[in-house]
């Protein structure tokens, strides 16, 4: 997904912490700290510096930098190398390039958002290790 440029309607700068839910109509680019619900309604980018922890509901989302909680999004979601989830992912659409680390699981369907159902392990990406010092990265591209 390429970054909108001239749509983005809004910034948190790296060194900003906001503490709470937010909402946005429009688009916005995350470079700081999140500690609370996000709802976009176009496109949400988080860079290599931004943190995110709280629900994310949003159209479009790529992230460079760390989520923890369940993303949901009406299209598509899309990893950089070296981002981040601790949580689950509700989109049609997922990429997610070598070097993620996602724990979590994954559904995905042109109905994921609209049906009422928890989320299911119809893609289990997490890693279920014997050792509790062992990390799994994986690199996978799912999409049309």
């Amino acid at each position: 997904m390429k970054e909108p440029r001239d749509g983005i309607t809004n910034i948190i700068g790296k060194g900003t912490s906001i503490n709470g839910k937010i909402k946005v109509s429009g688009s916005i680019h995350v470079d700081g700290t999140i500690d609370g619900n996000v709802d976009v309604s176009e496109s949400l980018i988080i860079g290599k510096s931004g943190k995110i922890k709280g629900e994310i509901h949003t159209k479009n989302c790529l992230i460079g930098g760390k989520v923890d909680g369940n993303i949901s999004s009406d299209e598509r979601v899309e990893f950089q190398s070296g981002a981040s989830l601790k949580g689950d992912i509700r989109c049609k659409r997922l990429i997610i390039e070598e070097g993620v680390l996602f724990d979590g699981n994954c559904i995905m369907s042109d109905k994921a958002l609209t049906e009422k159902k928890n989320f299911s392990t119809r893609l289990d990406l997490s890693h279920n290790s014997h050792s509790k010092n062992e990390t799994k990265h994986i690199g996978v591209s799912i999409g049309k």
